[in-house]
């Protein structure tokens, strides 16, 4: 297979490979959900980063076709984006807004410069439960229809499960937002009505009513089993994150001008050199879309006559409440005390970052991939009010197909990674062929590739070069790519990691009264060593220290 795909040959990578582990379970290969075999023998390792199960579904009908890994996880990709933007152009078009203005929101949300600054974390990817959740909030806040309430909690379920990072932040804006549209509405007695639409609904279900039931409770009973696990894993192995450490992931003020593949930016604002995890930080929208924003902003604040009549009341408390919303996000989740200091732990954040599940969501800033609904949203009334209300009719059209070309243009000339997908297959059949060479006659073998046989000898790489060889030949592996560290794993692949590892392991096994099954020496006898000549070199053996 020639050609190359989204993202890098870290993150991207890592992503293929939970894809294909999740891929082999539903087919019936006999792979353990909870452990794909990375860190060897840790279980339930699979639960230290998002699981795609809510995506999956994308993923296997491609491989179930006859693709490769890579050519499926290139076609899952981009059907992230195809129904992350079908969603956000039928939430818009319902939110009031023009054909052209939809169409136009709908490419801001969906291909926003922070989502473009993301192609590596590719499960940032699949939004479609963003806009399609918050309009049925609306809807049923509006009208007081409790079967749109339910519909708007099973698009944040499906979100959660399609990426818990992207689930926690939907429910942020939703809790945002709610409040905020009934206090801008004025209705005291909406909770009350949504309570009693439920009831009588219940009471007397129609056909509706039951398919959005049954989807409510089945949605919900597999969010609440995969949360579960989160939760038991996270306890298992003490994953959670101090406001110090989550702070390193909150958005400064300068974040929102930080944008570095956007050719024209980077050269006029080098801003930010000092920032921690910078590639964390870049959300910058864009001058075309920042400039609608404006407009759009001007609009809900001048409802004056206009060339087609008064605003709509409705539109009006919408809008308001999605401008709060975005305030409250924005406050909440900045890190104040960055003008001050690099390292900062003032912020309001500090108040939900001690709650369980909260904790343990690290990269703060990637909730631009859902404040950009309200933004985008914004963006697209500007849009209208150039296009159709502004006078001078002939200037302000000028002005607005200028500002949407520029959004397009900067769309189009950001500069998206990508990896070359012959190099990535390449690294990883080198493995494959001297873990063969290696394992004969081996029982059960367990792979530890000790160093990197490529170019590329980032320790990231390394490790998903060996994961996903190991994922080929169907053997565990020592070596493991995480954000969370384990006790006696390597974050550089090394000639003692495996021993290192499973003397860990019994140490850690040991405290939790786990039965052991198998001791380290036997699992060592069991080690493949891929590489294990450049351990000779340096006078060890692998295994010795």
């Amino acid at each position: 297979m020639a050609g190359d795909a989204p993202g890098d040959l870290g993150d991207a990578r890592f992503n293929t490979f939970v894809l294909e582990h999740v891929y082999e379970f539903v087919a019936g290969r006999g792979v353990n959900f909870a452990s794909p075999g990375m860190f060897y023998p840790f279980p339930d390792t699979l639960f230290f980063s998002d699981t795609h199960i809510g995506s999956v579904i994308f993923y296997i009908p491609f491989r179930a076709l006859g693709f490769s890994k890579l050519q499926a996880f290139v076609a899952w990709f981009f059907v992230g984006y195809l129904t992350t933007y079908v969603a956000a152009h039928y939430a818009f078009a319902k939110f009031g807004l023009r054909p052209v203005p939809a169409a136009a929101a709908a490419v801001f949300f969906t291909f926003s410069l922070p989502s473009l600054a993301q192609f590596g974390h590719a499960q940032l990817v699949y939004r479609c439960g963003v806009p399609l959740s918050i309009l049925y909030l609306w809807r049923g806040l509006r009208s007081g229809s409790g079967i749109d309430l339910l519909r708007s909690l099973v698009w944040l379920f499906v979100q959660t499960l399609i990426g818990i990072y992207l689930g926690v932040f939907l429910g942020f804006l939703m809790a945002s937002f709610a409040p905020a549209y009934l206090f801008f509405q004025g209705e005291k007695r909406m909770l009350w009505r949504l309570w009693s639409d439920l009831r009588r609904r219940a009471a007397s279900p129609a056909i509706q009513d039951l398919i959005v039931g049954g989807a409510f409770i089945t949605i919900v009973a597999a969010t609440t089993a995969l949360l579960d696990e989160y939760v038991s894993v996270s306890r298992l192995y003490g994953l959670h994150y101090t406001i110090g450490q989550i702070s390193i992931d909150l958005p400064r003020i300068y974040s929102y001008l930080i944008m570095d593949n956007l050719p024209y930016w980077h050269h006029w604002l080098p801003l930010a050199d000092k920032v921690p995890i910078r590639q964390e930080h870049q959300l910058f929208v864009g001058l075309g879309v920042l400039g609608l924003f404006v407009a759009g902003v001007w609009r809900l604040g001048h409802p004056l006559d206009i060339a087609n009549g008064q605003e709509r009341a409705e539109e009006r408390v919408l809008d308001r409440a999605m401008l709060a919303a975005l305030g409250v996000l924005f406050v909440l989740t900045l890190d104040i005390g960055a003008s001050f200091a690099l390292y900062s732990k003032i912020s309001f954040y500090s108040l939900l970052a001690a709650w369980p599940g909260i904790n343990a969501i690290r990269a703060v800033a990637r909730i631009i991939a859902v404040l950009m609904l309200p933004i985008a949203l914004f963006a697209g009334r500007g849009l209208s009010l150039l296009l159709y209300e502004a006078t001078p009719k002939a200037l302000s059209r000028v002005l607005a197909v200028g500002l949407a070309s520029l959004a397009a243009f900067e769309i189009a000339s950001f500069d998206k990674s990508v990896f070359s997908v012959g190099e990535a297959e390449r690294r990883v059949s080198q493995i494959v062929q001297q873990a063969k060479a290696g394992g004969k006659g081996i029982d059960r073998p367990i792979l530890a590739l000790v160093s990197p046989l490529a170019a590329d000898d980032r320790p990231v790489v390394t490790q998903l070069d060996a994961m996903l060889a190991a994922q080929q030949l169907g053997w565990p592996t020592v070596n493991g790519y995480t954000s969370n560290p384990l006790p006696g794993t390597a974050e550089k692949p090394n000639c003692d990691m495996a021993a290192t590892q499973y003397l860990a392991f019994d140490a850690w096994s040991k405290a939790r009264n786990f039965h052991l099954q198998e001791s380290s020496g036997s699992l060592l006898r069991r080690t493949v060593f891929v590489n294990g000549s450049a351990c000779n070199e340096i006078g060890a053996k692998p295994g010795e220290n």
